[in-house]
């Protein structure tokens, strides 16, 4: 019976963990100006994090156009811009070109842009049409594969999402791929050490990348090696001060050692950073001491 409390309890703050990461990524701000905060601010988390939270959310970023087939310069420039009106606005650029006369090549990059504003808005289901349609006139382009991986699983669909990320990885095996697969597993509570072994792989090829360090934390967090993920986390915060899944889930292993002043700081730096994190009571409450 014990047991059974105890794994309902994992499960429960584990999901806890989810929505911070999932809020993390929707808040995701652009990496130009993310870079000029860590170039200013990167020996200061706390003015690093005030930095960051000042600029523009990101999406997918879009593939830049130079010189096209056929479309407008004025569609061309929306549906390839980060910042020109609103995602909406883009969508109908990117589909005026779409029904255009364009080239193969050029129709792809008008539904990888166009999957990329979908993916923003959360319309999974389109960002994966639009995927499909952009592979079928560019097959095994790896970096539509990968983004087709991502809405997949942020679409619940693990197995295809998987599938997804083992052809990226076969088309590409780079960190960055590696490090999405061992992220898939992990959200999934599935596979931990096949994912641990790929956030390893992930290291391997970018050595001490935050991201990396935070997802294979996130792994051991899910395996209950609390001091494992630590180190993950210490040494993620270390390379990207301020990242803030990392800092919240810190927080929530020191509370649960009972660390409240550390615990709490570390919840405060993250929230300073994404308001819409959940409280940390609800995550620790019922988790037991160690």
């Amino acid at each position: 019976m014990l047991l059974r409390q105890m794994t309902r309890l994992s499960v429960f703050i584990a999901s806890c963990v989810l929505a911070v990461l999932a809020s993390s990524q929707l808040s995701a701000q652009s990496p130009a100006c993310r870079a000029e905060c860590d170039r200013e601010y990167g020996d200061h988390p706390g003015r690093f994090s005030a930095c960051v939270n000042q600029c523009p959310r990101a999406r997918p970023q879009a593939r830049p156009h130079t010189t096209y087939s056929e479309g407008s310069s004025t569609d061309w420039n929306y549906c390839s811009s980060e910042t020109l009106g609103t995602a909406e606005e883009r969508i109908r650029h990117c589909t005026s070109l779409i029904d255009s006369n364009l080239s193969p090549e050029d129709r792809s990059v008008a539904y990888i842009n166009r999957g990329g504003l979908w993916q923003s808005l959360k319309d999974y289901a389109n960002a994966v049409a639009d995927y499909n349609e952009s592979l079928k006139l560019k097959p095994n382009d790896q970096d539509v594969v990968g983004r087709r991986a991502d809405a997949l699983r942020r679409q619940g669909e693990h197995d295809r999402a998987i599938e997804d990320y083992n052809l990226a990885i076969r088309l590409a095996p780079s960190g960055d791929n590696y490090r999405r697969r061992c992220y898939a597993r992990a959200a999934a509570n599935r596979d931990l050490e096949p994912a641990l072994a790929d956030c390893d792989q992930a290291l391997r090829r970018k050595r001490n990348d935050a991201e990396s360090l935070e997802s294979r934390g996130f792994v051991n967090f899910r395996l209950e090696r609390l001091d494992d993920a630590m180190t993950d986390l210490n040494a993620a915060l270390r390379n990207k001060p301020g990242l803030v899944p990392s800092l919240f889930i810190r927080g929530v292993i020191k509370l649960k050692r009972g660390d409240t002043p550390g615990g709490n700081a570390d919840i405060v730096a993250a929230k300073a950073s994404s308001p819409t994190l959940p409280r940390p009571s609800r995550c620790t409450a019922l988790y037991p001491s160690r």
